[in-house]
C-alpha cells in the first residue's frame, strides 16, 4: 500500500500521538513480559517511536523529517542517525553493536570503520537493551494478577535539530491468554513450504521446481535465490539482517547486495516478520472472541522462472480455552488496535507498502 509524499508527515504525526498506547512482548523471549512507550517528550513531528515484538524487544524509529534523528547511548554519544531517506550507524560504538543482537553481547569493533550507512530508508529498528532493565521470573503471586504490573520503567534520549528529546516508557507483566498462529494458503508450484510458529514466525522454503526460485524480502529486496543446487542469500538484504539480529548473529552493514552460498541444499529456514502481528498483543475485538480471529493476510513475492507470484497464508489469533472471553480480556487492552493503526501506518511510512491486514 503506498502513500502519498504530501501525507507523509501528518501520518508519522499521527502515528507519534499513538504509539504511546502500543504494546509489544519483549524481555527476551517471555510472552507475559511486555514493554510500553508513555511518552516522546517533547513530541518531534515528523517522527513516530514505537515498539514491536521480536526475540527481545525493539524500538522501531520511523523518520520523514529532512534533518536526521540521532538515538543516544548510554554514555551520551550517538550510535544511529536516522535520516528521511537514509540510516547511519557508528559500528565500532559498543551501544550499536549490543544492539545488533537480541542478548546484547557486544561483537568486536571492526577495525577503522565508524560511520556506516546500513540502509537506505528512513527508518531502523534495533534491540535497545535499556527496555528490559530488569530480569524477574513470573511468580505465582505475579501470575495470580488479573491486571497489568508495571515492573520498571526505562528512558532513551534522541537527539534531532540540535534539541534533546526523551523516549519515556516501563516494563509491566500482562497475563497471556493465547497464542499466535501462522499457516500457508498458497505457494507455487515447486515450492514446500513450512511454518514455524513463534514470537517471530520462520518460513522453512524447499525448491524442487525447475529453473530458479527468487524470493523478495520485506522491502521488496532480492533476498534469496534458490536453485537445485543450493541456495544464496543477499547478506545485505532487510531480511536477512532481521533474521540474523534476531538469532543474535553478526549483521553484514552496507546496502549493495552481496550474495553468499548457504550450502548445496536448495532449503532455508528464516524468520519473517510479514507473517508477525507487528505489536505483538491482540486487538481488542480478539480478546474479546472465543474463537480464533485472522489478524494478519500475508505473502512473500516469489519469482519463479521470470513469473512473478507469492508464498500466501493467514496468521490467527487463538484465545486460551481456559482463559475465556468478555471482559476479562479487556483488561488495559483497549490501546491495541491504535497500536496496530500505528505501526501500519508507520511501516507504509517507513516502506511505502505494507502486508494486507485483517480488522477484526
Amino acid at each position: 500500500m503506498s502513500v502519498v509524499a504530501g501525507r507523509l508527515s501528518a501520518l508519522v504525526a499521527a502515528v507519534a500521538l499513538l504509539v504511546a498506547a502500543a504494546p509489544a512482548p519483549a524481555h527476551q523471549g517471555d510472552p507475559a513480559i511486555v514493554a510500553r512507550i508513555d511518552a516522546v517528550e517533547p513530541p518531534i513531528e515528523g517522527v513516530a517511536v514505537l515498539v514491536r515484538a521480536g526475540a527481545a524487544d525493539q524500538l522501531l524509529l520511523v523518520n520523514s523529517t529532512a534533518d536526521d534523528v540521532e538515538v543516544l547511548g548510554e554514555d551520551g554519544e550517538p550510535f544511529l542517525r536516522v535520516g528521511r531517506d537514509s540510516v547511519r550507524a557508528d559500528v565500532s560504538s559498543e551501544a550499536w553493536r549490543r544492539s545488533a543482537g537480541p542478548f546484547g553481547a557486544a561483537a568486536p569493533a571492526p577495525a577503522g570503520a565508524t560511520w556506516v550507512t546500513v540502509a537506505d530508508h528512513g527508518s531502523w529498528g534495533w534491540f535497545d537493551h535499556r527496555l528490559h532493565p530488569v530480569d524477574r521470573a513470573v511468580t505465582p503471586d505475579l501470575r495470580a494478577s488479573k491486571r497489568p504490573v508495571r515492573l520498571a520503567d526505562w528512558t532513551v534520549p534522541l537527539r534531532h535539530r540540535g534539541r534533546t528529546h526523551v523516549v519515556k516508557g516501563h516494563v509491566e507483566y500482562r497475563p497471556v491468554v493465547g497464542q499466535f498462529r501462522s499457516r500457508v494458503t498458497t505457494r507455487p508450484d515447486g515450492v514446500d513450504v513450512d511454518v514455524l510458529d513463534g514470537r517471530v514466525p520462520g518460513l522453512f522454503v524447499r525448491w524442487h521446481g525447475e529453473g530458479t526460485l527468487l524470493v523478495k524480502g520485506m522491502e521488496g529486496e532480492p533476498f534469496a535465490r534458490f536453485s537445485r543446487t543450493g541456495v544464496e542469500v543477499n547478506e545485505t538484504s532487510v531480511t536477512w539482517r532481521d533474521d540474523r539480529a534476531l538469532r543474535d548473529e553478526p549483521v553484514a552493514p552496507g546496502t549493495a547486495a552481496r550474495w553468499v552460498a548457504q550450502g548445496p541444499s536448495p532449503s532455508l529456514t528464516w524468520l519473517d516478520r510479514r507473517l508477525a502481528y507487528a505489536p505483538g498483543v491482540p486487538p481488542d475485538g480478539a480478546l474479546r472472541s472465543d474463537e480464533p480471529t485472522t489478524v494478519v493476510e500475508w505473502d512473500v513475492p516469489v519469482v519463479v522462472a521470470g513469473r512473478e507470484q507469492a508464498i500466501a497464508g493467514e496468521t490467527t489469533w487463538h484465545p486460551n480455552a481456559a482463559s475465556g472471553g468478555g471482559d476479562g480480556r479487556r483488561v488495559a487492552m483497549l490501546a491495541a488496535a491504535a497500536a496496530a493503526v500505528a505501526v501500519a501506518i508507520a511501516f507504509a511510512v517507513a516502506r511505502g507498502r505494507r502486508r494486507r491486514r485483517v480488522e477484526p
